[in-house]
């Protein structure tokens, strides 16, 4: 190597006197570090002076890289020197191979962009964890840098990481690359893993994603098993892509429990394995920071969130012996709403003394206020507030999905809340009890159910009056006929996205029961047109689930959940129930019988439009094209399917309810008006 090296310096300077460039400096044998870092600094203005805006020749960029290898100490690598050098700015072109082959002989160091195409970058030094470099299993393996084919080659924007990531990152590189010590040759398969390639740097993946599978051993890995797994796989590069998101989770997590479990060991912070992997699900869940310098201290942040959690944890127990409250009214969720408060008010104790004495139990009874109020879900509440993520019973047992985008699932409440609350009246219900039960109709013992039909006839005018609720509906979701204020901007696209996310559904279904009598050999049914649809449904209903869109489904979420107590209390029921099904359902049925109501509505339609919409909606917030799951694509399917089965049968004229019927209610309750006078 020092022969080439010399004889391209030799020409170099040839070159130069010819062209009548600036020279580089001879290099005297014996300098020291420091001399050859001064010599660097000294002729670095000449290595990147070069032609602004156009490559320079071949042979200079040759000959400065083969001068920067020779003061590099070609013979004896320098680390002090590297990393003087990576302190250098400036563009240096260069296509060569002599800068790449210098790199290769530092250990614990690679080069960061070895582009032999004339590129105009910096060469810049990366200190790794050798991912590529001898591995103890594989003896005969040469450090060497891996060229990335083109079909295997992830975008990644440039963005500076913290060296934890960066240092993660190649561990697990190393760990992948040393369970593969015989690769299999994915060479075979480019044209499909070229595909699949695309549709990964296309799919929108996080950044943590992409940098996990710019490492080749990773992503290599992962092809490689998915191959091995199910080799049908290669006839479907969609549903490849899809599964290598699905098995690049598993490899992310262990990268965050590497880097958490690397800042407790730098710390010197003792955890148990629950300990550990319950900060790492803390860790995962708040989203790890990739910018420099930021891993160490967020990960410490949430460790002493978690202790300080745990204290206050332990601080309410203590409370709660004194029985100065009956301890039974201590709910789990009573507890954790203390505590989730105590922390936010930041209160400090930190005299135990005190403590013992009393001497905090005001901060503790406001946390059990605040615990209580936000847990029988006032109408008043917030989303933070009442720690409600949204959810709804959707009548069955399926487990509700993860909450991804709250506008578009406080949207879909408010649909929920429209098609029971108003469609089916359980709103209006509530006054019509309270009518009956004040007149003499309904006759009830004082308790907790009339405590309640009293306390919300009381509230009537502090909450969202019918017309508001009706604004409310229009705005996020194009409902009904109200009218808005001035400035509020209607969802007019709504119903159109809605029925066309419906009718690919319908298509789809009926596409797939044609392909099933077909039998084998007929293409399958695209899931594109649905995936569309959902897309731009998430668009439109995170645009207008802004607003006080989250704050009015809260308060209707609490109003609902108040209405289905008072119609499952058994008295309600012993009054109102008949025949052999007793229940919330039977009493809403018996009580439409009745004035102010002309008629009954079809009211298993409207709760299986309620429950299986909401799951749709669910399915919207939660849609990611990228690991979206056959068990998940199917549950959507069968929900939207007994959606459109469903609509038909409930559909009711949206003025009617909203005008005759409050008009028969308002004479309804113009007659208890007389009755008090």
């Amino acid at each position: 190597m020092a022969k080439n090296i010399n004889d391209i310096v030799v020409r170099l300077k040839t070159f130069r006197e010819k062209e009548k460039k600036p020279d580089l400096p001879d290099i005297d044998p014996g300098l020291s570090c420091e001399e050859r870092i001064a010599l660097l600094k000294e002729a670095w203005p000449v290595i990147c002076r070069g032609l602004r805006g156009t490559r320079k020749q071949e042979m200079i960029c040759k000959a400065e890289a083969a001068w920067i290898a020779e003061l590099a100490g070609y013979e004896e690598p320098d680390s002090d020197f590297l990393a003087a050098f990576r302190k250098q700015k400036g563009d240096i072109p260069y296509s060569t191979p002599e800068l790449t082959q210098l790199f290769d002989s530092y250990l614990d160091h690679f080069l960061a962009n070895p582009n032999p195409s004339g590129s105009t970058e910096v060469p810049t030094l990366e200190k790794i964890t050798r991912p590529y470099g001898r591995l103890s299993n594989i003896p005969d393996l040469k450090f060497q840098l891996m060229e990335v084919p083109d079909y295997l080659r992830i975008i990644v924007p440039s963005q500076p990481l913290d060296l934890r990531i960066s240092q993660g990152l190649d561990a697990m590189a190393l760990s992948k690359y040393g369970q593969v010590p015989q690769e299999p040759n994915l060479a075979i398969y480019a044209t499909v893993l070229k595909k699949v390639t695309i549709k990964l740097n296309n799919m929108g993946l996080a950044y943590l994603d992409r940098l996990l599978l710019a490492r080749l051993p990773i992503y290599k890995k992962i092809l490689a098993d998915l191959i091995t797994e199910n080799s049908d796989l290669l006839g479907d590069p969609l549903g490849f892509a899809d599964s290598v998101v699905r098995k690049l989770q598993d490899v992310k997590r262990a990268l965050v429990e590497k880097i958490v479990l690397g800042v407790i060991d730098d710390n010197r912070i003792q955890l148990s394995e629950e300990e550990l992997q319950l900060l790492t699900d803390n860790v995962e869940a708040a989203g790890l920071p990739l910018a420099p310098k930021t891993v160490e201290p967020f990960v410490i942040k949430i460790h002493n969130a978690s202790l300080r959690e745990g204290g206050l944890s332990e601080l309410v127990e203590r409370y709660i012996d004194r029985d100065e409250i009956k301890q039974e009214k201590f709910t789990a969720d009573i507890k954790r709403r203390m505590v989730s408060h105590l922390l936010a008010s930041g209160v400090n104790i930190t005299d135990d003394d005190k403590f013992a004495k009393g001497g905090y139990d005001e901060y503790f009874a406001l946390a059990y206020n605040n615990a209580l109020y936000s847990a029988e879900g006032t109408m008043y509440g917030s989303p933070a507030a009442g720690g409600w993520d949204f959810s709804v019973d959707t009548f069955d047992e399926v487990v509700d999905q993860a909450i991804i985008r709250d506008n578009i699932l406080a949207a879909g409440f408010l649909d929920y809340a429209y098609e029971l609350g108003e469609k089916a009246h359980i709103f209006q219900l509530m006054d019509v009890l309270y009518l009956n039960w004040n007149s003499g109709i309904l006759d009830l013992p004082q308790s907790e159910v009339t405590d309640t039909l009293e306390r919300l006839w009381q509230d009537r005018d502090r909450r969202d009056s019918p017309e508001e609720r009706a604004m409310a509906y229009r705005k996020a979701l194009g409902k009904g006929s109200a009218e808005v204020l001035e400035r509020m901007i209607v969802n007019d696209r709504f119903e159109d996205l809605w029925a066309t996310l419906m009718e690919e559904v319908a298509n789809y279904i009926r596409k797939a029961e044609e392909i099933s009598i077909v039998g084998e050999g007929a293409a399958p049914v695209s899931r594109i047109p649905i995936y569309q649809a959902t897309k731009e449904l998430q668009y439109n209903l995170t645009e207008y689930g802004n607003g006080r869109t989250k704050t009015q489904a809260a308060q209707l979420r609490s109003l609902l959940d108040t209405c289905f107590q008072v119609l499952d209390a058994p008295e309600i029921i012993d009054f109102y129930g008949f025949g052999t099904r007793r229940d919330r359902w039977t009493v809403i049925d018996r009580l439409h019988k009745e004035p102010p109501f002309a008629s009954t509505p079809n009211l298993q339609a409207l709760r299986t439009v309620a429950g299986k919409g909401n799951k749709v909606f669910q399915w919207i917030a939660d849609f990611n094209e990228a690991s979206v799951t056959d068990q998940e694509f199917e549950t959507f399917l069968r929900a939207a399917e007994a959606w459109i089965i469903s609509r038909s049968s409930a559909v009711v004229d949206e003025d009617d309810y909203s005008l005759e019927e409050e008009e028969s209610f308002d004479d309804f309750e113009d007659e208890f008006d007389d009755f008090e006078d």
